[in-house]
This record gives C-alpha cells, sequence and structure tokens, in this order.
C-alpha cells in the first residue's frame, strides 16, 4: 500500500514536471512570436516614417517630424520593454 502511494506520487510529479516542459515551450514560442510580430511592425512604421519624411521638403518641419517620429518609437519600445 504504501509503495503503492509512492509510485503514484513519483508517476504525478513526472507528469508535473512534463506539463511544466510543455507549458514552458508553448511560452517561448508565443513570445518569439510575438517579438517577430513586434519587430516587423516597428520596420513599417520606420519605413513609413523615411517615406512621410523624405515627402517633406521644408527643411525645419522635416527635422521636427523626425524627432517626434524618434520619441514615438522610443516610448513605443519602452512600453514593449515594460509588458
Amino acid at each position: 500500500m504504501q509503495r503503492q502511494m509512492v509510485d503514484e506520487r513519483h508517476a504525478l510529479e513526472q507528469e508535473r514536471r512534463k506539463l511544466r516542459a510543455e507549458w514552458v515551450e508553448r511560452q517561448k514560442q508565443r513570445i518569439a512570436e510575438l517579438e517577430q510580430k513586434f519587430a516587423e511592425m516597428q520596420k513599417r512604421f520606420e519605413e513609413n516614417v523615411a517615406r512621410v519624411v523624405d515627402a517633406v521638403k521644408e527643411r525645419e518641419l522635416r527635422a521636427q517630424l523626425e524627432k517626434t517620429a524618434r520619441r514615438k518609437m522610443q516610448d513605443v519600445r519602452g512600453e514593449a520593454r515594460k509588458s
């Protein structure tokens, strides 16, 4: 009886470890997917900003627009790191 309980506890502990490892792996994959999507979004944003900046001919307005875009990206990156 005692041996059976020990065996069952051991089997449950192994199953718990297996499930935890599977969960961790799924979370790692999900994080990798989200990081990739974020990097793609960031690249598209930077490309769009570059296109807009190129379209702006007036130097002063162009500099202001670049500065604003950089600040926005820094804010987004900071928020992403906090999350």
